[in-house]
Parts: structure tokens; sequence; C-alpha cells
């Protein structure tokens, strides 16, 4: 990476410089062949410089029509791996707040490593420990298929058409939260249900994330958190990133979701949650139909300036596009360097 870029991004890190609580690039790397640093991909060294992007959780989602879900999960992580690589030292992984900083004050942008959905781990919880040594920083416990150890929100949403009660986390489920919380994983609770939610702020005491989701008030779709389930997030010191995913931002209307509509939906997380508990986690490289005007990861600073048209404080923003996620990552102990 030449000196003078590695120099600029030093200097321009800033309170306004966007951790990004969920990106499928590493799917798109692996199942497509993007790069980072192509522009095929929604998040790329070009607009990752252009948006101010300064770090991002790259998941590890495993299909779950996937014959193997643990040899998926290695292989994605194989391209994980040689994606930063390829970057030649622009993009590093990192593992808790300290590690982040530190790259940025060295004109380094982050990948901090996720997976999406515990399927990965098969059914044992064990496995967890392989990924902390590798850097895992959070585990979704759910995808959209409940698995050995959660339910899900579409498993939910079906049990309650029927007049069921969710059923959460499982007896391995209650182990694989207790393993995370011995080790340092953050539990991220995006596609899981409410009952699943209930029970991680039950028997963790990490912070709750629920990296990329929306809110259920303005959108009624079972993937979207309800005003409970926000404020139990916010009481327990946790964050929610708001999803780009247009049909889970705007519901019941015509046309397109739009840059407007994601404010709308951060005004009322604040309102419901408070400032201290919100962040974005926009989905992009997973599929999603993107707001009119954010098409890729170089559109955040017009949401920087949308919100500040709409209200939001020069702090206001800084928490939602970096202070609330850092602060969630300084709970997570230094760790020894990452394992093969």
């Amino acid at each position: 990476m030449p000196i003078w870029t590695a120099l600029c991004f030093a200097l321009a890190a800033n309170d306004a410089t966007l951790i990004d609580l969920h990106v499928d690039t590493v799917h798109q790397v692996f199942a497509h062949g993007r790069r980072l640093r192509g522009r095929a991909a929604d998040v790329n060294l070009a607009t990752m410089a252009a948006g101010d992007v300064g770090a991002a959780f790259f998941a590890i989602w495993v299909p779950a029509r996937a014959r193997d879900h643990v040899s998926y999960a290695e292989r994605a992580y194989a391209a994980f791996k040689r994606m930063l690589a390829e970057t030649k030292g622009a993009v590093v992984q990192a593992r808790n707040a300290a590690e982040i900083r530190a790259a940025w004050a060295a004109g380094k942008r982050v990948a901090l490593l996720a997976i999406e959905g515990a399927h990965a781990l098969g059914d044992d919880p064990e496995r967890l420990r392989v990924w902390r040594a590798r850097g895992l920083v959070a585990l979704g416990l759910t995808w959209t298929n409940s698995n050995a150890f959660a339910e899900s929100d579409v498993d939910e949403a079906a049990r309650r058409t029927r007049g069921e009660n969710g059923r959460g986390l499982t007896k391995l489920g209650e182990r694989l939260v207790a393993l995370a919380d011995e080790l340092g994983v953050l539990i991220d609770t995006a596609h899981a249900s409410a009952a699943t939610l209930r029970d991680v702020t039950r028997i963790s005491r990490q912070p709750p994330i629920a990296s990329h989701t929306a809110s259920r008030a303005l959108c009624r779709h079972h993937r979207n958190l309800t005003d409970d389930s926000l404020r139990l997030i916010a009481s327990r010191g946790g964050v929610v990133g708001l999803t780009f995913h247009g049909p889970h931002v705007r519901c019941g209307r015509r046309g397109r979701a739009s840059l407007a509509d994601i404010v709308l939906q951060l005004a009322h997380m604040k309102r419901v949650a408070g400032i201290d508990a919100i962040a974005i986690g926009s989905d992009y490289d997973g599929m999603i139909v993107t707001p009119t005007g954010l098409p890729n990861a170089a559109s955040f600073k017009k949401l920087r300036t949308a919100l500040r048209k709409s209200g939001f404080s020069a702090d206001d923003i800084s928490r939602i596009f970096q202070k609330n996620v850092l602060r969630v990552l300084e709970r997570l102990d230094p760790m020894p360097a990452a394992g093969p």
C-alpha cells in the first residue's frame, strides 16, 4: 500500500468514520470470485474510501442447505484470509477496539471476523474456541434456519401463526452462550427469535448486539425488532445495527425504500432505545435491495449529510457510526495472535 494512501487515511479517520456491523462480502469473494481490490462488490477498497468506512464486521455465512456446514465455514474462512492478503495491508484484521484504533493510526482499514448462523459450528459448542483463536468477534446464533443452539425469527413467526410460543435457546445453546461469555465473543441476535433474545439476555453478561435489523413498529416484518426488544438490548448496553435491505426498512408502501426511510428508522430507534444503542449494519453484499441513494458503501457520506439535515447532532452521528460499537468492543479482552 503506498505510504501516501496510508497517511491520508490516518489523517482522515475521525469521529464520523464508520464501523459497519454487518457485510456479506466474504460470500461474494468465496462464491462469486469478487475481490476487495475490484469494483464488483458493494464493499471494496474504493467504496470504503469514498464512504469513509474504517471497519466492518465481515460475516462467515453458511447456507442452511449446505451438505456440511462445518466444512463450508472452513472454506469461507480461507476466502476471508485470501481477501485480506490480496489487499496487501490496506485492510487488516482486528479483534477489539484497541486494535481498531491502532490500525486506523497506521492508516489501515479493518476487518472484524463474524459468523452468521451458529450451524457453522455443527452441533459442537467447543468449536467456538477454534474460531475465537482465529479472532472471531461476533457469533450470530441463527440465520433464517433454527439450529442445534437457537430458534430463528422465521420459525418463531411460524409458531406464532399456530398459537405457539417461541422456543428460544436450546440447552446446547445455553452452553454456547456461556462459552461465548468465557471467551469474549459477542452474541449477535439478528435473525434470532424474540424468545432467543430474551434467553440470551438472561444468561449472558456481555452486551448483546443485533447486527442488521430494523424497527418492526415502522415495518412489520419478523426480521425486525419490536420496541420492547430494542429497549431490552439497550438496557444491557448493547447495540442494534440498522440494515439497508429496503423491504425490511419500508413496508406497506409502494416504491423502493429511500435514504429518507433510513433516517426515519434511525430517528425511531433513537426515540425508543436511546442514541447509545444504535449503529449501522448495512448488509451490503448480502443480495439486498438497497434504498435509493445508498447503492453501496461509498454512499455513507450521503447518510451523514441527511442525518445532519434531519436534526441529528455531530455527536449523535459519531455514536451511530462508530462510538457505540467501539464501546461494546472495549469489553473484549486483548487476544494473542490469530490462529490458523
